[in-house]
């Protein structure tokens, strides 16, 4: 068969397959019926059990999360970044744009930390 329709065949191994599904009462081609994705899959309650997570421990890497919560890991980068809007910062994730009050936190604690510092480099050191 391959001489004849070349790739647009079945392989002999394909062929013995499907004769073997036929002979055991196989009736059509078609896919059998699946029970589709499975359970964890739910996006919007992964998106909120990872929110839940990431406000109680916001330093958990995504492999930890990945396995607290029974999916891959990508899964759970894809709810960081995609769906909470994170983005990884000294390996923490954090909200890309603050609100005012973080900003001033920031601000804050800048200035605690650089209080020995001029201005100068004080002035470099606040991104907003």
């Amino acid at each position: 068969m391959k001489k004849v329709y070349c790739d647009d065949c079945l392989s002999r191994t394909q062929v013995y397959t499907w004769f073997t599904r036929f002979k055991n009462g196989r009736e059509d081609l078609n896919d059998n019926p699946s029970a589709g994705r499975p359970e964890t899959s739910d996006r919007a309650e992964l998106v909120e059990k990872v929110r839940e997570i990431i406000g109680i421990v916001a330093n958990l890497t995504t492999r930890m999360l990945a396995e607290e919560l029974n999916t891959h890991k990508n899964t759970i980068w894809r709810i960081l970044t995609e769906d909470l809007e994170k983005r990884k910062v000294c390996a923490r994730l954090v909200p890309q744009e603050l609100n005012d009050d973080q900003k001033m936190a920031r601000i804050f604690n800048e200035k605690r930390d650089f209080s020995h510092r001029p201005s100068s480099v004080l002035a470099c050191s606040i991104a907003m």
